[in-house]
């Protein structure tokens, strides 16, 4: 085809995007919204919602990427293999990822990114010799394979609207796309493919979307979203399935198969057979590799056998929704997922691998609403759920509570559909329960460790009405903070509450209360997110802006404004979550990304999101912090991201100290690091020489993790060779050392 001008400048790289370093990042997504397969003789690749993966079928093993490790995004929505082997991934912001098995070198065409179209997802790459047919939602753009520039891109078929969605295309003699607006076909003759007139669109009865074309027995058939199409000396007539979707349809062996929403049909004699259905399932694709189907579905990777269907999946929580996140003493990451409907239960990482806890694996739950989780030190979890109560587990045992055994009462409407909102246990490992909309207005009640129940009434005049809680903490002082989102079925009691019962929860007549708002200096009385910080300062996040309580103990605790530069920063800025890690620097979540702020949010230390960072997306649901590894933890609606910071908790006296990796390899072209461990608070290291000479002072940020670079006080690489690591408290009462290996290449 004829090269023309590109349409978009070509911008490729060979690493990634990412400014930070890769090494400090991971992510963890679900791959279980399968939206394209494709297959070559070794493996089948999978576009997913979570990133992209691949099956050696032969070997039953399989590869994952994700954003952590080069790709443009986790909404992976195509995929193909080209002549050479490389797998091309398309995602829903119009990047090309080009991913190369051999080397595990990601290349990115930014053209369609960067562009200024507004909606540029690609909806499917076809290769035919050394062209990629890209079909995007506003039009079809040709890339050579080999030099990956763009030879063209058609945004007006014929008569078509301009920029018409494009879904897939078909070649034969001549080239065939399938359209949101129907067929169009190139004219015979007609090289420069981006002219209108080179596009005849095809007459049909109705406007119909096109999802696929292929041959069968030198016979045109279209898939669409109201039945299959048959063509008859160009004629385009029903065939099959009238009035459902036909989402794709295959050849193979020289048969015909067609996938509709959830079944898969084998075409012969004009009529169809169907092979496999399965109605809790939304089918997308189909791909046969040694004479077995797998299917790319809402739910998987479906492997047919003897009319059973076998789920193939890597790996990974069932969903890419991390509402909360809570985090265990023996560093276990628990994730709620969903609510009113949209949860998938309760999600474990033990570090290695996933555990779901939901209601198709544990009999013992009766829902998998649970949106948000709790940890306590004495190994108990606490799930809390949508209208089913709260269940905790505890050495494998599984226990809910609701209205029949707990004394709570639900929402006004239904007193029987118990919301818990939020659960927190204090120092004697009481939990007490956040009620959400309380019908008899007791929002908040305490279950003893014995399983003894107390509730208590809030009415007048703290609370007018029935409200609507939603996040809870408890100071240092026994206070339990909580807040009321207000605005629901006419109820509004907005604010931040404070309640202690004294050390006395059955005698009310001692307890105490607070009622904090705007007019007692908060930014705004939608509060968003509370903490406390190792200092025991309350801090609060709102919809317009971040406050903090020095002294929370206090009669009449004074709300302050962060200083100078976090002002700035967060002034009118909605918080959607606050963590503390363990040298008590705040890590603040917005709807704009990550800020890592000093301990008193005087100064920004770092800015992480989608663009800067492996961040899915700006919008930061949940932060936690495991302080034993210093790993913090950032969920949004597109998966969950890690990072490893020096923030460890530290040791109490030094023991042994731990660096790695060893041997301790220093690369030109690689930024990466010595991780040193097992320091005490505010440790100072020294890299000597085995002669003694200094290399390098380190002050580390004051937690049990630091590193260092491979560089002398003069910022220039090390020789390879035996090195001492020395390290010593700030009064220099104390010390110990190891030696590492350096390896310069």
């Amino acid at each position: 085809m004829k090269n023309l001008k590109p349409f978009f400048i070509l911008i490729f790289i060979f690493s990634n995007i990412i400014a930070q370093d890769l090494d400090k990042w991971n992510s963890f997504t679900s791959f279980t919204n399968v939206n394209k397969i494709t297959s070559n003789n070794e493996v089948i690749w999978a576009a997913t919602n979570g990133g992209a993966f691949s099956f050696n079928y032969s070997e039953n093993s399989f590869i994952t990427l994700n954003k952590s490790v080069g790709l443009s995004s986790h909404q992976i929505t195509s995929v193909a293999i080209d002549n050479n082997g490389f797998v091309w991934l398309g995602d829903k912001l119009g990047v090309l990822n080009i991913y190369d098995p051999e080397t595990g070198l990601i290349q990115k065409i930014l053209d369609i990114k960067s562009s200024n179209k507004t909606i540029k997802q690609i909806n499917e790459i076809s290769i035919s010799g050394d062209t990629a047919f890209v079909s995007t939602a506003f039009g079809l753009s040709l890339v050579n394979t080999e030099s990956l520039s763009f030879i063209e891109t058609i945004v007006k078929l014929g008569d078509f609207t301009t920029e018409t969605n494009v879904n897939s295309v078909f070649l034969k003699d001549v080239l065939y796309v399938c359209s949101d607006k129907g067929i169009a076909k190139q004219k015979s003759g007609y090289d420069n493919l981006s002219a209108p007139e080179a596009w005849e669109n095809i007459s049909l009865s109705t406007e119909r979307k096109i999802n696929k074309i292929a041959e069968f027995n030198n016979t045109l058939y279209a898939a669409t979203e109201h039945g299959l199409l048959i063509e008859d000396n160009g004629v385009w007539s029903n065939f099959l399935f009238s009035g459902y979707n036909v989402k794709d349809i295959k050849i193979f062996n020289n048969e015909f198969y067609a996938v509709l929403q959830n079944s898969i049909h084998k075409i012969e004699n004009q009529s169809a057979t169907k092979i496999y259905s399965n109605s809790g399932y939304t089918f997308n694709n189909l791909t046969m590799v040694n004479n077995q189907f797998y299917i790319a579905t809402d739910k998987g990777l479906f492997a047919i056998i003897d009319n059973q269907a076998n789920i193939i999946l890597p790996d990974s929580p069932l969903s890419n929704s991390f509402l909360n996140i809570s985090i265990d003493n023996n560093s276990n990451v628990w994730i709620g997922t969903g609510f009113n409907g949209k949860g998938k239960g309760i999600a474990k990482f033990d570090g290695n691998e996933w555990i779901n806890y939901s209601r198709e694996n544990f009999d013992k739950l009766n829902t998998n609403d649970f949106f948000n989780v709790h940890t306590s030190d004495d190994g108990t979890v606490y799930f809390c759920s949508w209208g089913f109560g709260f269940t905790t587990l505890f050495e494998d045992n599984l226990e809910t509570y609701t209205v029949q055994n707990t004394g709570m009462t639900g929402i006004p409407s239904a007193t029987n559909f118990l919301v818990i909102s939020d659960i927190k246990t204090d120092a004697d490992n009481n939990a007490w329960v956040l009620n959400y909309l309380s019908g008899n207005q007791e929002a908040l009640s305490v279950m003893t460790k014995d399983k003894t129940w107390i509730h208590y009434k809030f009415g007048s005049p703290y609370f007018s009405k029935i409200i609507n809680t939603e996040k809870l903490i408890i100071d240092q002082y026994n206070s339990k903070w909580f807040t009321s989102i207000g605005e629901e079925a006419g109820y509004s009691d907005k604010g931040l509450y404070r309640f202690n019962e004294n050390g006395t929860l059955e005698n009310t007549s001692d307890d105490t209360w607070l009622k904090l708002t705007t007019s007692d200096g908060l930014h705004s009385n939608d509060i968003t997110a509370i903490t406390i910080d190792n200092y025991g300062e309350l801090w609060i996040g709102t919809t317009s802006g971040l406050n903090f309580i020095n002294n929370p103990s206090d009669n009449d605790p004074i709300i302050r404004d962060v200083s100078y530069t976090g002002k700035t920063l967060f002034e009118s800025k909605p918080i959607t979550c606050i963590a503390v890690d363990a040298i008590n620097e705040k890590w603040i979540g917005t709807n704009e990304g990550v800020y890592h702020m000093n301990s008193d949010c005087s100064q920004l230390l770092e800015n992480f999101d989608s663009e800067n960072s492996p961040l899915p997306v700006d919008a930061i649901k949940s932060i936690a912090i495991d302080d034993n590894t210093g790993i913090i933890y950032f969920g949004t609606d597109f998966g969950l991201t890690s990072f490893q910071t020096s923030a460890q908790k530290p040791s109490t006296k030094f023991s042994e100290l731990f660096s790695y990796p060893s041997p301790y390899i220093i690369d030109n072209s690689k930024d990466n690091r010595l991780k040193i461990s097992g320091l005490v608070k505010n440790s100072i290291i020294k890299i000597l020489t085995v002669s003694g000479n200094l290399v390098r002072t380190l002050e580390t940020p004051g937690g049990g993790l630091a590193y260092w670079d491979g560089r002398n006080e003069a910022g220039g690489l090390v020789a390879s060779g035996i090195y001492i690591i020395l390290a010593y408290d700030e009064g220099a009462e104390n010390s110990t050392s190891s030696k590492i290996a350096v390896i310069r290449k």
